[in-house]
């Protein structure tokens, strides 16, 4: 069942768990770090999607460091914008 008030598809891909390692910057009043995932891919599903808002994403990789396809959708004002990870 899809959620109107998130992008992610949850039927398709799940986070199982979630890691955060994040330093604070205080003056800049910003987080800098990363942030790993377990997903369970659910049938044949070929993207991750996630609800974000404010990130400012530098890379996306697999568990053994290798880069995967990643965008950014166009903004919304209530629901902020969509991850999409190849």
């Amino acid at each position: 069942m899809a959620d109107a008030h998130s992008f992610s598809r949850p039927d398709e891909v799940r986070v199982r768990h979630l890691s955060i390692d994040l330093a604070v910057d205080f003056e800049s009043r910003r987080l800098h770090g990363a942030v790993t995932l377990d997903c369970e891919r659910l049938g044949e599903a070929q993207r991750l999607v996630l609800d974000t808002l404010g990130l400012e994403l530098h890379s996306v990789d697999d568990g053994a460091g290798q880069a995967l396809e990643w965008s950014l959708g166009p903004r919304d004002a209530l629901l902020g914008q969509a991850l999409q990870v190849t």
